[in-house]
């Protein structure tokens, strides 16, 4: 474990001591608390009961735990807050989500791989509203990105903090070709939503899904899966 953690660029030995100390990457990834070390290293989630801001979320949540168990913490956030309409699909009563899951993952572990933390007084905030969720990142795009070329899906991947997107890659939470938001956009058509929006506001870069309103109907479902019979049901003894 400690050649793999020294290999991946999340902790150093010091010769003189022979002790092994973490480096940035390794608080904000496995440190029970990165707060602790880096204020920033929170993800601040809102809940709102209508479409525009209010002081009185009807749900909140300061998640300060390592950020890949923030980020899964994050989804469940937005999933409770969310609609979760029933619907038959062959012989089962299927629960299904407003948002697809896949597409919350993406967009909340891309903050984690590439904001700004030079930015020690803003953190990531996922905020659900009734017809969308907004996941507002601190720091715009790193260059030579910018948001006409994300928007176009133009675009050779650049991250602004390389270990960080490395060791989430070999997490299996993120790629490292730049199509995050290629699969948030398919994930997105195939749930039957509209595409995912980017936008910029007061130095945090958005991603913005929009939700169903009242037409349930629109969401996509799973193929049933098929029933496979072991022949030797068929057969008489």
């Amino acid at each position: 474990m400690l050649h793999s953690l020294l290999a991946r660029g999340l902790i150093w030995n010091d010769p003189d001591s022979g002790g092994h100390y973490p480096m940035a990457a390794g608080i904000v990834l496995l440190a029970r608390d990165p707060s602790a070390v880096f204020p920033q290293c929170r993800i601040l989630a809102d809940a709102y009961r209508g479409a525009e801001l209010d002081g009185d979320p009807a749900d909140h949540t300061d998640l300060r735990q390592p950020m890949p168990v923030a980020i899964e913490k994050a989804i469940a956030f937005v999933e409770r807050n969310t609609r979760h309409p029933m619907r038959i699909i062959g012989l089962n009563r299927v629960r299904l989500d407003e948002y697809p899951s896949e597409a919350l993952r993406e967009a909340l572990v891309n903050p984690v791989a590439h904001r700004d933390y030079e930015d020690g007084s803003r953190k990531i905030m996922p905020e659900v509203f009734s017809d969308r969720v907004v996941i507002s990142s601190p720091g715009l795009p790193p260059p030579p990105i910018t948001l006409q070329k994300l928007l176009s899906r133009k675009y050779r991947p650049c991250s602004r903090n390389p270990i960080l997107a490395q060791c989430l890659s070999f997490f299996h939470r993120i790629e490292e070709r730049g199509s995050g938001f290629r699969r948030m956009h398919d994930k997105m058509i195939d749930h039957g939503l509209d595409q995912p929006r980017l936008a910029t506001d007061t130095g945090y870069f958005q991603i913005i899904f929009s939700g169903l309103g009242e037409d349930l109907k629109r969401l996509g479902v799973p193929l049933p899966v098929p029933v496979k019979l072991c022949p030797h049901l068929w057969s008489s003894h």
